[in-house]
């Protein structure tokens, strides 16, 4: 009777062991993919500074879309054209992410982004915008499917 028992403690202890684990391997998981997505986010910013088109291509899915800080829905190729094109639009650029929202095989990011443009009527200037992304697994590869950004007024 005592030996049963045991056995049942036994099995009870070995299903909680097993389920935490299968919890904090499931957090871990998660915690690697937001890891990915902030990594991804620094690598668009440099690629973006410096007109790397084939590394942007990679980031990019290919139905990229984009709402640009003057309200404009930009695609793909015409961001690639302005990144890449003869005059670089930017003297300098970074990029914050604020927050990940993890939903499984999207990830909906929150950052901020500080740009010097080198033309239009901000050129020179400091420029704070506020970023939303939302990036998508596709074959197992994570790529940037929508953007939109924003000036935010200087307070």
């Amino acid at each position: 009777m005592k030996a049963t028992r045991r056995h049942r403690l036994a099995t009870v202890v070995l299903m909680i062991a097993a389920t935490w684990t299968a919890a904090a391997q499931a957090q871990t998981g998660a915690e690697s993919q937001e890891g990915k997505i902030r990594a991804l986010e620094q690598e668009q910013c440099q690629a973006a500074l410096a007109g790397d088109a084939k590394t942007l291509r990679r980031i990019f899915a290919a139905d990229y879309q984009m709402v640009n800080p003057a309200g404009q829905l930009t695609t793909r190729e015409q961001l690639l054209a302005l990144l890449t094109g003869p005059t670089h639009p930017y003297r300098s650029a970074t990029y914050t992410t604020d927050m990940v929202r993890n939903l499984g095989n999207v990830m909906v990011t929150i950052g901020r982004e500080d740009v010097v443009p080198n033309q239009g009527p901000q050129a020179g200037a400091l420029v704070h915008r506020r970023v939303t992304q939302v990036w998508v697994l596709q074959h197992g590869t994570w790529r940037l499917s929508v953007r939109q950004a924003m000036v935010i007024p200087p307070a």
